[in-house]
């Protein structure tokens, strides 16, 4: 049997404990371990950009998935410890956050993933400049006398559900869109 399919086979085996948030649940803990979630994202991308075929997806999904949560492992200061083994003896459970140790996995899996899968996006011109798109779009109402459909409040629209997209992020759960209304109008601030 080939070190890969060994791999392959271990991977697969562990595969029931991935949680849908990319941690490894240990099966002898029920709960995640030290190392078993940056080592599981390692070995899928090593499978992923080994294989061919729809597996390929399986596995390079398994890898980023587990890149986040072993990430925020060691980045957290205030995440409690994992398991880290155990007594044989006694079948005490030791805790540790051993941060230096969860590093050559993760850089290891990012740099897989980037050089064999990542792939750029094809680009048969250079993007225009979505401002002065928008700029030219104003000026031509201007000068065909038209309104503008897109007032300051809407762009105000804009700029909060851009904010509130990166706060939902940062937190990972969903926010309510509060109803956005000019304080005061024009007029009455005396620019009109």
């Amino acid at each position: 049997m080939l070190p890969v399919e060994i791999l392959r086979e271990a991977v697969e085996s562990y595969t029931p404990y991935l949680q849908a948030s990319g941690e490894m649940h240990d099966p002898a803990f029920g709960k995640p371990t030290q190392y078993g979630t940056p080592y599981h994202s390692l070995c899928n991308a090593v499978l992923a950009r080994d294989d061919a075929g729809g597996k390929k997806s399986a596995h390079a999904d398994r890898a980023v998935r587990g890149l986040e949560p072993a990430l925020d492992n060691v980045i957290d200061p205030w995440l409690p410890p994992t398991a880290s083994g155990f007594d044989g003896a006694t079948g005490a459970v030791g805790r540790s956050k051993h941060k230096d140790f969860f590093w050559p996995p993760i850089l290891k899996t990012f740099l897989i993933l980037r050089d064999s899968l990542w792939l750029g996006v094809p680009q048969d011109e250079d993007p225009d400049n979505a401002f002065k798109i928008q700029w030219e779009m104003f000026l031509g109402h201007v000068a065909a006398g038209e309104p503008f459909p897109y007032d300051l409040l809407k762009g105000a629209k804009g700029v909060q559900l851009a904010e509130l997209g990166l706060q939902s992020w940062r937190e990972r759960r969903w926010l309510e869109v509060p109803e956005l209304e000019p304080s005061r109008t024009p007029q009455e601030l005396g620019h009109a």
